[in-house]
């Protein structure tokens, strides 16, 4: 019995909570829209939109119109270009210039050293490191001891020489040889060694001797330096007749290439967009080198001054100059859709250079 009195129960609150929903109360007590039932959406019931109700797209713009606005944006973009050069902006990235993004008080306090004047060991970098400490001076070597003197023994000088065995070189050195081992040599070993060297000296002296021209006779001198070789001169002067040819003038210099060969520089007189005469064969062999590339036009106004005038001015000239060489490409055998214009206010002239 108790449980089928708690299932009652249970069912009868479960049936009364769509009665007793805290938002259905709150809706009730506040009236109004909130508690009135919502209709259907507008337009819901209505069919999809057709899309060829759609207007046309608007007419492409024409030619004219296509370079009346690309002038007007080239000359925007260098009056932007001229005012961001007048008026610079600053570097976000010095503290000067943006103080706020760096704070105050970045850098840390200065370190106050302790007494004494020794440097604190807990903070190596930033604190001076520590005099380095005086080296004891070194003891001075000590002097040699002296060698042992004993007596001197002479040793027998060789037979004299004639005067003219004398007055040579090799009996010469000998003798003084001899000489010097004699007086500066110490104990037997010192005279073994004279007697040794007075005895070669002595032999070579002799063999100098014998040898040795007559006091009277005198070397012959030449009486002219033998003759330098040519060898430079003639391989310069055989390079420098190969470098000519038959008819005595200098051979042509190489053809032009590389960057400077993709690039023609056009002079126009000041102020006028006609192009030169000159300037015709240059834009020919161009076009005839291009291949299958494109081709830049550029004409420059030479702008007198940044004043918005003058450089609207020079903008226009610069591209009256680029449109001319651009002319003269295409009656080159360029087509129209292979050239690039570009017009530049500042510089002189004009230039078509290959992309």
């Amino acid at each position: 019995m108790a449980g089928r009195a708690a299932g009652l129960v249970l069912a009868g609150l479960l049936g009364g909570c769509a009665a007793l929903n805290p938002a259905g109360w709150f809706h009730r007590q506040e009236g109004g829209v909130i508690a009135q039932q919502h209709g259907p959406l507008p337009g819901a019931s209505q069919p999809y939109p057709n899309l060829a109700t759609v207007p046309p797209p608007p007419a492409p713009p024409d030619l004219a119109q296509l370079n009346q606005i690309n002038t007007g944006l080239m000359a925007d973009r260098a009056h932007a270009r001229l005012l961001a050069e007048a008026t610079p902006l600053p570097d976000p990235s010095r503290p000067s210039t943006a103080p706020g993004l760096f704070g105050v008080g970045s850098l840390p306090p200065p370190v106050v050293p302790p007494a004494g004047g020794m440097a604190s060991a807990s903070m190596d970098a930033v604190t001076a490191p520590p005099a380095p400490v005086a080296a004891a001076p070194a003891r001075p070597p000590a002097p040699p001891a002296k060698a042992p003197v004993t007596a001197v023994r002479s040793a027998a000088l060789p037979p004299a020489m004639p005067a003219a065995a004398a007055t040579t070189g090799p009996a010469a050195a000998g003798v003084t040889r001899t000489a010097r081992v004699a007086g500066a040599s110490t104990g037997t070993s010192g005279a073994a060694e004279g007697a040794a060297e007075g005895a070669a000296g002595g032999a070579s002296a002799g063999g100098a001797s014998a040898g040795a021209a007559p006091a009277g006779a005198a070397p012959a001198i030449p009486a002219a330096p033998p003759p330098m070789p040519q060898v430079a001169q003639a391989g310069v002067a055989a390079s420098a007749a190969a470098g000519r040819s038959a008819s005595g003038t200098a051979p042509p210099p190489p053809p032009v290439s590389g960057p400077a060969a993709d690039r023609v520089t056009v002079a126009f007189a000041p102020g006028s967009a006609v192009l030169p005469t000159a300037a015709l064969p240059d834009l020919r062999a161009l076009a005839a080198r291009r291949g299958g590339r494109a081709i830049e036009a550029l004409g420059q106004g030479a702008a007198a001054s940044a004043d918005p005038t003058a450089q609207l001015a020079a903008t226009k000239l610069g591209l009256a100059r680029a449109q001319a060489i651009a002319a003269a490409l295409e009656a080159a055998g360029v087509p129209a859709a292979a050239i690039q214009l570009r017009a530049d206010a500042s510089g002189a002239g004009g230039s078509a250079r290959l992309e």
